[in-house]
């Protein structure tokens, strides 16, 4: 979504659709496109629809801004401003085997909120597209790691809010992260999730990437989804129960056709087929980092 003004104009984002395909070898000229524009000019008209919708919530068009993690210095460096990169110290994760993890990195496309109701610049957006109908857990990751990490860096601009305008297959509402408990109120709109526990978190974040890199840890945003979706439905769902109810999610995820090819590789055969989902840590950090991380 580097440019998004682009969606104002239909005609143009259909004739620019095409064009595309013709340069990427299909024919743009034939019966078969012609019978499919129809479909692109109505795909095209909802985006327009959808991007006017968020203009109207206070997304604006100028060019983003970036925030660089760096971890040398200690204090934020440069301001906020079309195009700038604004330089925010690294957060510095202590972990429980005594070694500190730094994460650095590059957050882009953000912006500030074009509202009356953003006094200091405490709410940052985001525009990102989402592919089908349905958001799903895999769609939250990237933006709920971004917010994650601004919550603990963004210092002295005291930001409360990053706000994650969305287009996509249908008109979804923005995915709103709050940074402060204060900050919310009962009249927001939007898919709200609140993130005040950061650092924990993160603390959590590192322990799965040190356990990760001696064993798997079957953590799958679709597992998650399917384990959400049996907590919300069932009253007899517990810490518990949630080994069984995992082994039987993830069964059924990988008999579908999109994962034939964890049971066909000969390396992850056995991991495949005897997941451990008996172990505290998967518990833990499923709690931990889906449940009460602010993902889902």
């Amino acid at each position: 979504m580097n440019h998004p003004e682009s969606l104002s104009d239909p005609d143009f984002l259909t004739a620019s659709f095409r064009k595309r395909l013709s340069l990427e070898g299909a024919v743009a000229d034939t019966p078969i496109t012609a019978l499919s524009s129809p479909g692109l000019i109505a795909d095209a008209n909802e985006l327009s629809n959808q991007y006017q919708r968020v203009l109207s919530e206070g997304f604006d068009e100028v060019e983003p801004f970036s925030v660089i993690l760096d971890p040398v210095i200690s204090n934020e460096e440069g301001e906020i401003a079309a195009g700038a990169s604004l330089r925010l110290p690294s957060p510095k994760i202590q972990t429980e085997d005594g070694s500190t993890l730094t994460v650095t990195g590059r957050i882009s496309g953000l912006r500030l909120l074009r509202s009356a109701n953003n006094p200091g610049n405490q709410v940052w957006t985001m525009l990102e597209f989402v592919h089908g109908k349905q958001i799903k857990v895999r769609h939250l990751l990237q933006s709920w790691l971004q917010a994650l990490l601004l919550s603990t860096s963004s210092g002295n601009f005291h930001l409360n809010e990053l706000r994650v305008f969305r287009l996509g297959g249908r008109d979804f509402p923005a995915r709103r992260y709050f940074f402060e408990k204060d900050a919310m109120t009962e009249g927001d709109s939007g898919d709200r999730c609140l993130l005040n526990h950061s650092d924990k978190t993160l603390l959590s974040l590192a322990e799965i990437r040190r356990q990760g890199r001696r064993l798997p840890v079957l953590l799958h945003p679709d597992l998650a989804e399917a384990l959400w979706k049996e907590e919300n439905k069932s009253d007899t769902f517990t810490t518990e129960s949630l080994p069984e109810a995992a082994r039987t999610a993830w069964d059924k995820i990988i008999d579908n056709s999109q994962y034939s090819k964890l049971q066909a590789c000969p390396y992850r055969r056995r991991f495949v087929h005897s997941p451990i989902f008996s172990s505290t840590s998967f518990s833990d950090f499923w709690l931990s980092l889906y449940r009460d991380g602010g993902i889902l």
